[in-house]
């Protein structure tokens, strides 16, 4: 679910929310979140799914790049010799 699914009230407040100026430390900021939440359903199943895909992103297990391409990118990034 994008934000083109909130209604106006929840895109208003996640637009608040993302210039920061709902909050003045990120213990306010989850305060803030965390009682949205609360009360907005829709707000809430947006907040489920996510925390669903996060948590079965973490379970996965992630492949390893080949070394030989892990060297070359690794160099690319740095601007070193890839040998």
């Amino acid at each position: 679910m994008g934000i083109e699914h909130l209604d106006d009230a929840c895109r208003a407040w996640l637009e608040r929310l993302v210039d920061g100026s709902e909050a003045e430390s990120d213990e306010e900021l989850a305060r803030i979140i965390a009682e949205h939440i609360a009360e907005c359903p829709t707000c809430a199943a947006s907040e489920a799914a996510l925390s669903a895909l996060i948590d079965r992103y973490r379970r996965t297990d992630q492949p390893s790049l080949p070394e030989h391409l892990e060297r070359r990118l690794l160099a690319c990034l740095t601007g070193s010799d890839p040998s």
